[in-house]
């Protein structure tokens, strides 16, 4: 089932862009381009905010920490999903 829904969400995408440009016209792209740069700087300012009070509570082994989390944390940013960082029970 999730991979139909993987290859038809870009149809759905698609007829919803084409939807709001046919309705509101193409400057609907600079709010969509306002509402990215809104949603970047806060994920910016989340990580700003949540390293300060790692830093903190741990000081200079916030950095050993980031060190050894750095794998998993690709793994689980590139796949948009924790569950791949986690090992398989078999």
């Amino acid at each position: 089932m999730v991979t139909y829904i993987m290859w038809v969400a870009p149809f759905g995408v698609f007829g919803s862009v084409a939807a709001a440009v046919a309705k509101h016209g193409f400057g609907i792209f600079s709010l969509y381009a306002n509402y990215l740069f809104a949603f970047a700087i806060g994920i910016i300012v989340l990580w700003i905010i949540l390293l300060a009070v790692g830093y903190l509570f741990l000081g200079k082994r916030l950095f050993i920490l980031l060190q050894r989390i750095k794998s998993p944390l690709l793994i689980a940013f590139s796949t948009t999903s924790s569950e791949a960082c986690f090992s398989k029970i078999s």
